[in-house]
């Protein structure tokens, strides 16, 4: 059974770490889920426009533990979101705003997490009644800089920002007082095809172990 949508926006807190697959083939999905989920991620995200999303979704979300969710990304319209709903995903996220997607997981009591740029479609997000809003590119617009500098006349809207963020730089978005951060997991496919999946697991460990230190410790009032 789908848990609502304060649950999972709850798991995130905790986490503050959301990790993104788009894969090339359901099997390396599968792998990459569950290199994920070993190297300590409790947030997987298959994207739509990635090989086998829905059957992935409804794969890991059967099997799912308390600590864990499993949710859908790059979700460009309704349709989309109401087949990833009924396939078992506990969030849906888009690279951008659209009315319809938030209104129907809103509906529905699913954590909707619309994508924004800029300040105005970030206040029109949050209008909407989104509660976590993803900021897309994260790193092409400015970092964590930009976040800051976004937050400082929005402080009340959570955000996850999204794009292009490694390891190193997450210290430095969590201090600018992101909710969360959402990172790609499937950059070294090569990895995957030498079977190598203890050096994956390894990379993916950085980013678990970039945030653990702010996790319980949580620097934004949200």
């Amino acid at each position: 059974m789908a848990r609502e949508s304060a649950a999972i926006l709850e798991l995130i807190r905790r986490h503050m770490l959301v990790g993104i697959i788009r894969a090339e083939t359901e099997q390396e999905g599968r792998l990459y889920a569950e290199t994920a989920l070993e190297a300590g991620f409790h947030l997987v995200e298959f994207t739509l426009n990635g090989a086998g999303a829905l059957d992935l979704v409804k794969e890991f979300s059967e099997r799912k533990k308390k600590d864990t969710a499993f949710g859908v990304g790059t979700t460009m319209d309704v349709s989309q979101a109401k087949r990833a709903i009924k396939a078992g995903a506990e969030f849906v996220v888009s690279p951008h705003t659209e009315p319809d997607i938030v209104a129907h997981c809103l509906e529905a009591n699913v954590l909707v997490v619309p994508g924004v740029m800029t300040p105005s479609e970030a206040v029109r997000a949050s209008n909407l009644g989104a509660p976590l809003i993803k900021v897309f590119p994260a790193e092409p617009l400015g970092g964590a800089e930009y976040i800051k500098a976004l937050r400082g006349p929005l402080a009340d809207i959570r955000f996850m920002p999204t794009g292009g963020i490694r390891p190193r730089s997450i210290p430095d978005y969590i201090r600018a007082g992101v909710f969360a951060v959402g990172v790609g997991l499937a950059t070294d496919r090569e990895l995957l095809r030498k079977g190598d999946r203890e050096k994956l697991k390894a990379q993916m460990k950085e980013y678990v172990e970039a945030v653990a230190p702010f996790c319980g410790t949580r620097i934004t009032s949200h």
